[in-house]
C-alpha cells in the first residue's frame, strides 16, 4: 500500500504541474486548455477500460505478460510525440500566429507589471492634468 500511495502522490503532482504549466503558458485561455486536457484524460481513461479488460481475458498463453507488454509498447509509441513537442516547441511556436499573439500580449502585460512595481504610472493616450 505504501507504493500505491507513492504512485498516487506522483500522479497528483504530475497533474498539478501540468495545470500550473497551462495556466502560465496560455494566460487568458488557460480555462479552455485545462478543460480540454481534463476531457482528454477522462475520455482516454474511459476508453482504456473498454479494451484493457477484454485484452487481459482473451489473449491466450501468458494472460498477464503479453497484454502488459502490448500496453507498454503502445505507451512508448504515444509518448514519443510529447518529447518531439518538447524539443521542437520553440520552432513550432515561431510558426504559429496564435502563439506569437499570445507572446506579444504576455510581454505587454509583463512590462505593465514591471512599471507598476517600480512605481511608474503606465502611459495613457489622453492624460489630463488639472
Amino acid at each position: 500500500m505504501i507504493f500505491s500511495c507513492l504512485v498516487g502522490i506522483a500522479n497528483y503532482a504530475i497533474y498539478q504541474s501540468s495545470i500550473d504549466y497551462m495556466t502560465a503558458a496560455y494566460g487568458p485561455y488557460a480555462a479552455s486548455a485545462t478543460g480540454g486536457n481534463d476531457l482528454a484524460r477522462d475520455f482516454l481513461a474511459g476508453i482504456a477500460a473498454l479494451y484493457s479488460g477484454p485484452m487481459y481475458e482473451n489473449i491466450p498463453g501468458r494472460p498477464l505478460e503479453y497484454p502488459t507488454t502490448i500496453l507498454a509498447c503502445i505507451s512508448v509509441v504515444v509518448t514519443i510525440p510529447i518529447y518531439i513537442f518538447y524539443r521542437k516547441g520553440p520552432q513550432i511556436r515561431e510558426k504559429s500566429k496564435f502563439a506569437q499573439s499570445l507572446d506579444q500580449k504576455m510581454s505587454i502585460r509583463h512590462e505593465k507589471r514591471k512599471k507598476s512595481r517600480a512605481g511608474i504610472e503606465p502611459e495613457t493616450e489622453h492624460k489630463e492634468t488639472v
